[in-house]
């Protein structure tokens, strides 16, 4: 299993078909004259299957920075230099 598809079953994160819907709906609108072109598109399973696999990544990237903590810490360019030392001995 996946870290994504583990935080999704965790976080019980889900699509349904009324959010694919309002999408395809907004990607028909905006696509002007192809719109019958993109709902016909969205018909078909693989391409709504990969469609609700992109929108369940997404809000799993919305979760994930809705959740993250960010500690600033001012370094110096000493501090960083030393960092990469460490780092390239490590590699070594």
């Amino acid at each position: 299993m996946l870290i994504r598809d583990k935080i999704a079953e965790l976080e019980n994160i889900k699509v349904d078909d009324k959010e694919i819907d309002e999408y395809v709906e907004k990607l028909a609108q905006d696509a002007g004259e192809n719109a019958p072109r993109i709902r016909k598109r969205y018909r078909d399973q693989r391409n709504r299957e990969k469609l609700v696999f992109d929108l369940i990544e997404d809000k799993i990237v919305n979760f994930i920075a809705d959740h993250a903590r960010i500690n600033e810490k001012e370094v110096t360019y000493q501090d960083l230099k030393k960092m990469q030392e460490i780092s390239e001995s490590i590699i070594e």
